[in-house]
């Protein structure tokens, strides 16, 4: 019985654009890793950050955050988390400031699983849970502070390798049971990453 991912392939012509085959992967609505599939993250999750691991990255980002309003002259500070893991960065940003001082934080988080944990990481604090940094930003009238934490790392690519005058980029077929990279033999690889 073929997989889900073999069925998608087979349905898009039989072969796939490295990025399209991760962002099928990490972002399926159904079977998608971040989706529905992530359990926890730290020592007895999938993978751990800078923040299950200790303090530091969370006190200098707070630390930043605070003086980034203050150069902005921003009379309310507006936080914009993309993908808040645990949530662990964001408590620590509200427990550098005073209860007297005004934050507004919203998560744009699409995972199910995560946001479960960031909810129970932030009960009790002020936070919206938006899906696109469109909605976020429109919340914010366009005037906030976007942090993020191991983010980026997790966005598809493209790939592409270098064959004799130029670029082509890297595409993907299942053959059997095992995947196969269409590259010819090249003389350099590129990846690229663009943000939404």
């Amino acid at each position: 019985m073929p997989s889900w991912l073999a069925e998608a392939v087979q349905s898009e012509g039989g072969r796939i654009t490295f990025e399209r085959f991760m962002e099928l992967a990490l972002y399926h609505p159904v079977h998608g890793y971040y989706r529905g599939h992530v359990s926890t993250i730290g020592k007895a999750g999938d993978f751990s950050t800078a923040t299950t691991i200790g303090n530091s990255l969370v006190r200098s980002v707070a630390s930043w955050v605070k003086a980034e309003k203050k150069e902005l002259s921003m009379s309310v500070t507006q936080v914009i988390e993309l993908g808040a893991g645990t949530g662990r960065l964001a408590s620590g940003i509200f427990r550098s400031f005073m209860p007297w001082q005004r934050i507004r934080y919203q998560i744009v988080e699409i995972s199910g699983p995560l946001r479960q944990l960031q909810e129970r990481e932030l009960r009790g604090r002020n936070v919206l849970w938006k899906d696109s940094v469109e909605a976020a930003l429109e919340a914010a009238k366009g005037e906030a502070i976007l942090i993020s934490n191991e983010f980026v790392d997790a966005f598809p690519c493209q790939r592409f390798a270098r064959e004799g005058q130029g670029w082509k980029e890297i595409s993907l077929t299942l053959e059997g049971d095992l995947w196969r990279k269409n590259t010819p033999k090249a003389k350099a690889f590129l990846t690229v990453q663009l943000l939404p």
